[in-house]
């Protein structure tokens, strides 16, 4: 059903999170009648052109356009767009949407919580930020090597209220980011929005929008846990991910790392090299803003700016499930909430410490 607002009230679970009798409004748009209606355009040069949406840029700062959907206002929304993601030498593209917008009709102020995909290097960065007078990152994680010249989804989910909010977002179905809001400047309502989708010069494409909301204030959620994928620093297309380290060869089919709510990481390598210990090293990282020189451990391995926070050790089949441990005490070991460590600062080195052999980045919960 194409444009159409309905509302219902309904007694139904939806993504873990309980709705009790709430009346939920949902709005659709594949924009094949190849008009706007429905949404309301607060900055910027937007058309439908050939059953899709686009921004169109004509000159700065046309590229901070966004519309929203008219009386979309709810403490609980969840909007679903597909996108077109160009070649990666076109660095400026970012597909955004935005919950519980409120606009002040300046075409930067973006307040409310943004997802945004965002292409760095040979990967797609998808972020989360609750943006009030300064961006304000929730979480940050990177996709790698996703198709280029073609159609993606991105869904993004918002719920809660006050100091409990939490966010959601997924890339291509898969979840990505579930964290909770620890900036301190909630955003308890709002509409939910489409923004132009780039910083420099070119317009976004969208297809196939869908958005549900309620007003419903308080939502039930158990606490959230982020995912992040483990790079094969020698596979091409990740170069950048290794830092300053020679390129590493070591096989991997696939590896996550797990952040847990209260601080714990957990790791999981499938088929890299087999039993092989690997050290887990820490570079540079930030807690609650401020720049912290080294973990505690068993202090710097291979320079005075890198600390050993763990070693783990492959099976006969090259793989490892487990929780880091403080090499210094042989318990699990701790972030601290709001840590934020950027690929590629956070690595598993050959004992040697002069390969990288994979890398990745996370963002810790700002509160468990």
């Amino acid at each position: 059903m194409n444009k159409i607002i309905l509302s219902f009230a309904a007694t139904f679970a939806l993504l873990g999170s309980g709705f009790i009798n709430a009346e939920t409004q949902s709005f659709n748009d594949n924009f094949n009648d190849g008009d706007l209606y429905g949404w309301n355009i607060v900055y910027g040069n937007w058309e439908v052109s050939r059953k899709r949406l686009v921004n169109i840029y004509k000159v700065f700062p046309d590229n901070y356009a966004s519309l929203h959907v008219n009386n979309s206002l709810g403490s609980y929304q969840r909007a679903t767009v597909d996108f077109f993601w160009p070649s990666f030498n076109q660095t400026s593209y970012t597909a955004e949407m935005l919950l519980r917008y409120q606009s002040t009709g300046r075409p930067i102020d973006r307040n409310g919580y943004i997802a945004w995909v965002s292409g760095v290097g040979n990967d797609i960065q998808l972020g989360v930020t609750n943006y009030t007078v300064a961006w304000e990152n929730i979480a940050v994680v990177h996709n790698v090597n996703p198709t280029t010249n073609a159609w993606h989804r991105l869904s993004f989910e918002v719920s809660g209220t006050g100091t409990n909010i939490r966010v959601k977002a997924w890339l291509d179905g898969e979840l990505k980011i579930d964290a909770l809001d620890g900036t301190g400047h909630p955003r308890d309502n709002g509409t939910i929005a489409l923004l132009g989708g780039n910083h420099i010069s070119t317009g976004m494409t969208y297809d196939n929008f869908h958005a549900i909301w309620s007003q419903q204030p308080t939502l039930a959620f158990n606490p959230p846990i982020l995912q992040m994928a483990v790079i094969p620093c020698g596979n091409s297309g990740a170069h950048d991910g290794c830092g300053s380290n020679p390129k590493a060869s070591d096989q991997l089919k696939s590896g996550k790392v797990t952040v847990l709510a209260n601080g714990k990481v957990l790791v999981n390598l499938d088929q890299a090299k087999q039993n092989k210990t690997y050290l887990v090293l820490m570079h540079n990282w930030v807690t609650g803003g401020a720049a912290q020189a080294q973990f505690a451990g068993s202090g710097s391995i291979c320079t005075p700016a890198v600390a050993e926070i763990a070693h783990i050790k492959t099976n006969s089949e090259g793989n490892f499930v487990g929780v880091l441990k403080d090499p210094a005490t042989g318990n699990d070991f701790v972030f601290p909430t709001a840590t934020a460590i950027g690929q590629s600062n956070f690595a598993f080195n050959d004992p040697d410490c002069h390969r990288t052999q994979f890398t990745t980045g996370f963002i810790v919960p700002s509160k468990p």
